[in-house]
């Protein structure tokens, strides 16, 4: 360890940033005490240089774990070292919670909507692609995070969403009111409390009245529940909601 002692912060910092995953760096800081004040330390580097390689859709879930934290109404951070490291650690196992979350709704997702069964998928890929899980996980991160806001905020939140904004999140309110997985339940998840049960009610609303009073459009007849928000190959048909 007396070669480690030697480099300079910086490389010691490099060490950690070059991890792939949040295990491997407390992993890393508990093998030593010059490892374990590097990461007490320069936590906040690290840690912005790791999350984006370890949290899909890193803004969205940013934006969402700051709603949570408002709603919690924590405390602000100190600005003694110690708490700076604190606030880090908490926010990073809050991220790394609800992209657990996120990719267990889109498995449940996948299952729901076996895009693999329909016809007009790439005989190359039939199944569900890496982009069409981001675009699923960027509209649910979205969707909880309205849902924490308060009915004012959201609404006024609401009114700022494009047509095609509001499409995705429609698509996702209506797999949320399919879905009854009791598993999500056990993880803290429950579509059926009442603030879902408010949002999605807003945002069906919303989403029904514009497909009544705007130009009118035909779903696909050949994807799960007419669905074509997420997936690759009805793109098109989202390109007709207009995105301003």
């Amino acid at each position: 360890m007396a070669c480690f002692a030697n480099l300079p912060p910086e490389l010691l910092c490099g060490i950690f940033e070059s991890a792939s995953e949040f295990s491997t760096i407390i992993a890393l800081s508990l093998t030593s005490r010059l490892f374990h004040t590097i990461w007490l330390t320069h936590s906040h580097r690290i840690a912005a240089t790791v999350t984006p390689r370890v949290i899909p859709n890193l803004i969205s879930a940013e934006s969402l774990a700051t709603a949570q934290e408002e709603t919690e109404s924590q405390p602000p951070s100190s600005p003694q070292q110690q708490d700076q490291h604190v606030q880090v650690v908490s926010r990073l196992r809050r991220l790394l919670h609800n992209a657990r979350l996120a990719s267990f709704v889109c498995d449940s997702w996948v299952c729901v909507c076996p895009i693999h069964l329909y016809p007009h998928r790439d005989p190359k890929d039939p199944h569900t692609s890496p982009s069409e899980r981001l675009r699923f996980q960027r509209a649910f991160y979205r969707l909880w995070a309205l849902g924490l806001m308060p009915p004012p905020n959201r609404s006024l939140s609401l009114d700022m969403c494009t047509p095609r904004e509001l499409c995705q999140l429609g698509e996702m309110v209506e797999w949320v009111q399919y879905n009854n997985d009791n598993d999500l339940v056990a993880l803290g998840l429950d579509f059926r409390d009442q603030m879902w049960r408010d949002l999605c009610e807003e945002v069906e609303g919303r989403w029904v009245r514009w497909m009544r009073e705007g130009p009118g459009m035909t779903a696909p007849d050949f994807t799960p529940f007419a669905f074509f928000a997420f997936f690759d190959h009805t793109r098109e048909y989202l390109e007709l909601v207009p995105d301003s």
